[in-house]
């Protein structure tokens, strides 16, 4: 363990020691308390820490873990009953639906179960629905907190410490919104922070403020519940199969606190490059490649000498074993499809990436009826957190197009889950279209996974809703900037040009499938056997960390 995880470990554990001291009754006043028994001086005023940690999310995380962890010891019992005891007890927490894609939908959970015997720790009572192999004794039900604005702060000083170029935008873009909005008197709370945090624009007070949040974090979380939930368990290994999931977060660090070792899963290309924290803790990080490997001195150089393994991903391998196809002929035939046109799949983003997709798509399926309808149709794939609300007039307007969702719709646009059949739907709808069209999705790279070309969308109608990062900026952004450097997609920065790209997309298949290649291959170092990468590094980690054999 490095010094700065050492200092984090610390104050996390005095945090915890302090817990005792707050109370919702006198919320403030006892925060108060604690704040003064940091032994470090940071250049913050107690009047910034109460506005940055809110009694509303400390009294819900209370309740939370209480409510959720509620069965844990009944079904604990159960499974000690039936325990093999000769074979490692491993926790995966599973904390979104892209995690449940990834490895509960895939073959890793399979085939670390054949050898290991896996819990799994998700806040979906849903999951033990996906897979028979999954009996729902061993679905333990995690909570699923809010962050606290004091993680904001932090978030907006690693921006400024960071090197990768995607922060680096960032921070430009901030610096820029918080100059109009300081000029029109016009700050909102996040531009606020954003000012804040430029007390932390150097590698040591970040580190100061990072140890800082961390012994909040352990004052006003339940993190002393989450340790006894987990070593009620027994467990060999934590498995956080999303690394920077902020559910995760209070298991992996009561992980830590309990000497649990947590081996740590990158769950989406882009995480390293544009996201601001991982589990701190983690004795291995998978990645996907050997790019994303090297992003972690650039974008994360206090955690540069962790251990790390390339595992590529399994996200693509129902894609590329070509699982649940089923012939054009049945696929076309199900959603009222002309088997002798080409099809164009466009898959939507999320409001937040492209508030004014719906006047967009709008547009391009009144130019498609008006001018194209003879000679392709097309398909909508809703983003996993885009519900249909936002295309209820278009589906009416035009209901000849199949508009389908990604995975279930749960408490909120950000929670979802798929299930086997929505695997078999994206497989079929990814290797029966011709073209996909999408706002720099990683639904481009799973295309590139089915050989097919893709048109990009790089203009925002001029609507915007993130502060700092605008769409304008996506393909400049560090993960995504080689598919058009290498010229691997069509990039359009207008309506002419996106119908010329259409065209020629479709009339030359083939024109940049080398280049697909060349980009998948770089961005996921293996898209057709991650499980088994993933199963024989963790057996080996079991193996020779914990000195337990496979079996």
């Amino acid at each position: 363990m490095s010094i700065f995880e050492t200092r984090l470990i610390d104050a996390l554990k005095l945090g915890v020691s302090m817990s005792r001291r707050m109370d919702s009754n006198v919320f403030q006043k006892s925060l108060k308390v604690v704040c003064s028994a940091y032994p470090q001086d940071l250049p913050l005023e107690f009047s910034d820490v109460k506005r940055l940690v809110r009694r509303g999310i400390y009294v819900a995380q209370q309740d939370m873990i209480a409510e959720s962890c509620a069965a844990w010891p009944v079904r604990s019992r159960f499974n000690r009953l039936f325990r093999r005891e000769s074979r490692p007890r491993i926790g995966m927490l599973v904390p979104d639906g892209q995690s449940a894609r990834t490895f509960l939908l895939s073959d890793v959970y399979r085939k670390l179960n054949k050898w290991a015997e896996v819990i799994v720790l998700s806040p979906f009572d849903e999951l033990w629905t996906l897979d028979g192999n999954l009996p729902p004794e061993k679905l333990y039900r995690i909570p699923s907190p809010k962050r606290q604005p004091l993680e904001t702060l932090l978030r907006y000083s690693g921006y400024r410490v960071s090197n990768s170029p995607t922060h680096k935008i960032y921070q430009n873009n901030l610096d820029e919104s918080y100059a109009r909005a300081l000029q029109q008197g016009k700050l909102d709370k996040n531009l606020q922070i954003w000012n804040l945090s430029e007390r932390f624009s150097t590698i040591e007070s970040y580190q100061s403020l990072y140890a800082f949040v961390m012994y909040i974090y352990g004052a006003t979380t339940p993190l002393g519940q989450a340790r006894k939930e987990l070593s009620r368990l027994k467990l060999s290994l934590l498995l956080n199969t999303n690394c920077i999931s902020w559910i995760s977060k209070i298991w992996t660090r009561a992980a830590a606190i309990e000497s649990l070792p947590v081996v740590s899963n990158v769950v989406s290309w882009d995480n390293v490059s544009t996201k601001w924290l991982i589990d701190e803790f983690a004795a291995q990080y998978l990645v996907w490649s050997q790019e994303m490997d090297q992003d972690f001195d650039m974008s994360l150089p206090h955690f540069r000498n962790k251990q790390r393994r390339i595992v590529g991903s399994p996200q693509f391998e129902a894609i590329t074993q070509k699982r649940g196809l089923v012939p054009k002929e049945e696929f076309f035939r199900h959603f009222g499809l002309d088997v002798n046109k080409p099809l164009i799949l466009y898959t939507t983003g999320s409001k937040t990436t492209f508030p004014a997709e719906p006047q967009f798509l709008n547009d391009f399926l009144a130019h498609w009826k008006e001018h194209y309808s003879d000679r392709f149709q097309c398909m909508v794939r809703m983003h996993p957190k885009d519900r249909s609300e936002r295309y209820d007039e278009l589906r009416s307007k035009y209901n000849n197009v199949a508009f389908t969702y990604a995975g279930k719709s749960l408490q909120n646009d950000n929670q979802w889950v798929p299930s086997p059949n929505d695997i078999d739907l994206l497989v079929n709808q990814l290797h029966h279209s011709d073209v996909i069209v999408n706002v720099a999705s990683t639904m481009t790279l799973e295309g590139f996974a089915a050989g097919k070309p893709s048109v990009n969308i790089g203009f925002d109608l001029g609507l915007i809703n993130s502060l700092h990062y605008p769409l304008r900026d996506y393909y400049k952004s560090r993960h995504y900037r080689d598919l058009v450097d290498m010229d691997a997609v069509y990039l359009a920065n207008n309506y002419e040009e996106f119908y010329a790209m259409l065209e020629k997309a479709l009339a030359h298949p083939d024109e940049k499938r080398h280049n697909q290649k060349h980009v998948l291959k770089m961005k996921c170092d293996d898209v057709t056997a991650s499980s088994d990468r993933i199963n024989a590094s963790i057996a080996d980690f079991v193996a020779h960390r914990l000195g337990e054999g496979r079996l």
